[in-house]
């Protein structure tokens, strides 16, 4: 899963893997499976067309 947020909170990497723990703790939007995008699929998701 993939989640858009462009917050300035989201700078720090254990916070970030706090909120996702979070995420996956409370089952959000029916699934506990959240993680963090590999440095490889995050280079795709800006690569242009």
């Amino acid at each position: 899963m993939l989640h858009r947020n462009s917050s300035e909170r989201f700078k720090d990497k254990e916070k970030i893997a706090g909120w996702v723990g979070n995420l996956n703790l409370k089952g959000y939007v029916g699934f506990n499976d959240w993680r963090l995008p590999t440095e490889e699929k995050t280079a795709s998701l800006l690569a242009p067309m």
